[in-house]
């Protein structure tokens, strides 16, 4: 918990610091970047033997996918974003 703790200070600190010169899909594209190489190290000792099936392995890349368009993909035509609240 604590080492999680740290982790996510370290993400908030580190963002706030380079939200300054990067833009915002900079950002998500290097937490996932970091994020995946990071999870993919550890991978070998949380799978213990026990293999994803093909039906598992495409439903975790449709994950992904799914979520890669979500934050690349322009929305669809005639939304927009929310007005500000007035003051």
């Amino acid at each position: 918990a604590l080492a999680g703790a740290l982790m996510i200070a370290g993400y908030q600190l580190l963002s706030r610091v380079l939200a300054a010169t990067e833009s915002t899909l900079a950002l998500l594209f290097y937490a996932a970047l970091f994020g995946s190489i990071l999870y993919g190290l550890m991978v070998p000792w949380f799978l213990e033997g026990l293999a994803p099936t093909m039906l598992q392995l495409g439903l975790f890349s449709s994950l992904g996918v799914t979520g890669w368009a979500i934050i690349c993909l322009p929305p669809p035509t005639g939304m927009h974003p929310p007005r500000r609240w007035p003051r």
